[in-house]
């Protein structure tokens, strides 16, 4: 064979691997392309289905958490601080704190379980004489105690303008205007004062009663969230039936304390130096109903939210769910024999 011959032959077989070889790419291309819109199709049909599978499992698994867990008591116990003598907080601040170290602050508000309402007025305004300063004030604010406006008799008479003036000398001194207002023995009224009260913001009320049949608050249908006060008297009579009270009905009420009041008949009067003990045992009392997830010891606006969230979880315990369950269960099946009949086209 001669040489030219060979070249040529040679030309002749490079160029049929040269145009096999773009051939084989050119098939290998098209069908990649086919492939991958195969997969893009089979994507989009599986990925709503899978969707709807994985939510439909984590709604179950979600509901049956929350079936399994115990439903946390709807009982608040507001304690009531009467006044702002220096010794509320040297003396029955440091009480609330140790008796709060059982359980971490709140990770969202930073509270301690064990907190009280300072009840504010012009003659009890931090700074006065005899009074709490107002940094130590401001302290307790911080650490999750809220206020109230205390209402007398003098007071309840012309509550507008006593509230219009009150406002005005809070904002003078920087301190926000309580959305609790505390009202004194029998003078309460919600047909003469919800108006007024609403007009500032006010929307829960701790009113004295000697009518004491409807103390526990539970009305949450009423603009303006009520609970009764109380005093302590120790674990025992009217105090402890008050309480278990509480505990069995939920809603909220009011423990009330004073120092400058000797003769207050809702609150209890605390002595320094001869009280610690008794105060000491009835916060224990709350505390240990605390942790047993009964109790929660807060101002009356959580109390209200404390109960409404009471409520609506023990609707949700007592709902039949079974049906439901069922039918997510069934919905999941279908689920999963759709996917098996998707993927199983895609294998061919």
């Amino acid at each position: 064979m001669s040489k030219s011959v060979r070249s040529l032959i040679i030309i002749i077989v490079a160029s049929v691997l040269v145009v096999s070889m773009i051939t084989i790419a050119a098939v290998y291309s098209v069908g990649a392309a086919l492939e991958h819109e195969r997969y893009r199709e089979m994507l989009e049909r599986v990925t709503p289905l899978e969707d709807e599978r994985r939510d439909l499992t984590l709604y179950l698994e979600n509901m049956e958490k929350k079936l399994s867990e115990p439903i946390p008591g709807g009982a608040t116990m507001t304690i009531s601080l009467l006044d702002l003598n220096e010794e509320m907080y040297s003396l029955l601040y440091p009480m609330f704190l140790d008796a709060g170290d059982f359980r971490e602050p709140d990770e969202n508000t930073g509270k301690r379980v064990m907190t009280a309402t300072l009840c504010l007025s012009p003659e009890e305004l931090p700074g006065l004489e005899g009074n709490m300063t107002r940094d130590e004030f401001d302290e307790m604010i911080s650490a999750g105690f809220s206020s109230a406006v205390f209402v007398n008799q003098s007071s309840a008479g012309n509550l507008f303008g006593y509230l219009y003036s009150f406002r005005k000398t809070l904002a003078q001194m920087s301190i926000d205007m309580p959305s609790v207002a505390y009202f004194s023995t029998d003078l309460y009224s919600p047909e003469l004062h919800d108006a007024t009260l609403l007009e500032f913001g006010i929307d829960a009320v701790i009113h004295e009663e000697n009518d004491t049949e409807n103390l526990i608050g539970q009305d949450l249908d009423s603009d303006i969230w009520r609970i009764g006060a109380v005093g302590w008297s120790g674990a025992q009579g009217s105090s402890l039936n008050a309480f278990n009270a509480l505990l069995i009905a939920n809603g909220g009420l009011s423990f009330g304390v004073a120092i400058h009041y000797a003769s207050r008949q809702f609150a209890t009067h605390f002595v320094p130096g001869d009280s610690e003990m008794s105060f000491r045992s009835m916060l224990g009392t709350f505390g240990s109903s605390v942790e047993a997830g009964e109790l929660h010891v807060d101002g009356a606006i959580e109390g209200r939210e404390n109960y409404r969230n009471y409520l609506e979880l023990y609707a949700l315990a007592m709902k039949d769910f079974e049906p439901e369950r069922l039918k997510m269960l069934a919905r999941i099946d279908e689920i999963d024999a759709a996917l098996d009949a998707v993927y199983k086209e895609y294998e061919k």
